[in-house]
């Protein structure tokens, strides 16, 4: 166990001074004058029954100005976050540390300019169990009227902006998997989009679709913590469905396209050209500003066009469910008399 802990303190110590040298603007080197420093020692508290909330760490002597940024930690799967640092004076520093769900050695790494730390590491034990999370409150916003097009979730305990949108789960209202047909013709009732972290243990999680009214269970996995309840229930509203029945181009082999052409089975209100992308590809084609004629009817003028081709043209818009997504339309590129070489 020994001789792997050594290689793998010359390891953490190489690596740390190579990111070291990356990052710093000062050009950080071994080379120039520095402080000798003897590393004692790096305690924790905690224990089977206590998870470790704090590191001690021993030094010969005051290290002018060490702050968190020179502290590294390698945490192994004990999911060890360090917050904060105190010195206690004589050489002794306690090392805030949080979230710690599993008991495991880690490695804590120093290395500050100036200063030569001998050893330049220590391993210590740390002490943690499952993190537990109260899930207080899930809303979503939509009604009758208005499709949902935000989830809100409400969280009282250690969690923060670490949560990602890959930890949450949906399922349907009665518990099976949203993409399972269940033989009723059914079909994904919700599409996860951007979770964004509001403060005070509060998310904002936005929907790329909702197909269908209905309750959607929403669950949480993510590794290290337990969530109570493991799941909660909210009533989805559906976004309106847009059959996009038409995608064209004008132009030809002797006239260079100037504009796109949609037709959807309604309006879309407040669609804009900020909705449409377009892959070009290597036509070179520009989009300019969207313009409605008719109910359902638009035009979407296109510049920069140096060659003719294919061209991907998606919609997305909050609140509407259109089908298809994408469609593809081929577009023109005519040589003037002024692309022409003049041959004498």
């Amino acid at each position: 166990m020994k001789s792997i802990q050594n290689i793998l303190s010359v390891f953490i110590w190489s690596t740390t001074l190579f990111l070291m040298g990356c990052n710093n603007d000062d050009n950080y080197s071994l080379i120039g004058p520095t402080t000798d420093i003897v590393f004692d020692s790096a305690t924790a508290n905690g224990s089977d029954q206590e998870r470790t909330t704090s590191l001690t760490l021993t030094f010969d002597q005051e290290i002018e100005g060490l702050s968190l940024s020179d502290i590294f930690l390698t945490t192994g799967q004990t999911g060890t976050i360090a917050s904060g640092i105190t010195p206690q004076g004589g050489g002794i520093y306690d090392l805030t540390v949080r979230r710690i769900y599993n008991i495991g050695e880690i490695a804590v790494t120093v290395a500050k300019e100036g200063y030569l730390f001998t050893p330049p590491l220590q391993w210590v034990t740390v002490y943690g169990s499952t993190i537990p999370v109260q899930w207080e409150e899930l809303t979503g916003n939509g009604s009758s009227d208005e499709p949902t097009t935000m989830l809100t979730l409400t969280f009282n305990g250690d969690i923060a902006e670490e949560l990602s949108a890959e930890e949450i789960t949906f399922k349907k209202g009665d518990g099976t998997d949203t993409d399972e047909d269940q033989g009723t013709g059914s079909t994904t009732i919700a599409e996860k989009g951007e979770l964004t972290y509001r403060g005070n243990g509060t998310f904002d999680l936005s929907l790329l679709n909702v197909t269908e009214e209905g309750d959607l269970n929403v669950g949480i996995e993510k590794y290290g913590y337990e969530f109570t309840p493991a799941s909660k229930t909210v009533h989805l509203y559906p976004w309106t469905k847009i059959e996009w029945s038409s995608l064209s181009a004008n132009g030809s082999e002797t006239e260079t396209t100037t504009k796109l052409s949609f037709i959807f089975s309604a309006n879309i209100d407040g669609l804009t050209s900020e909705d449409i992308t377009i892959d070009a590809g290597k036509t070179g084609a520009v989009k300019g500003e969207l313009k409605q004629l008719i109910t359902g009817v638009y035009e979407l003028p296109l510049d920069s066009i140096t060659q003719s081709g294919a061209i991907s043209v998606s919609i997305f818009k909050t609140g509407y469910a259109i089908n298809p997504e994408e469609k593809d339309v081929d577009i023109f590129y005519a040589e003037t008399d002024t692309d022409e070489e003049v041959v004498e």
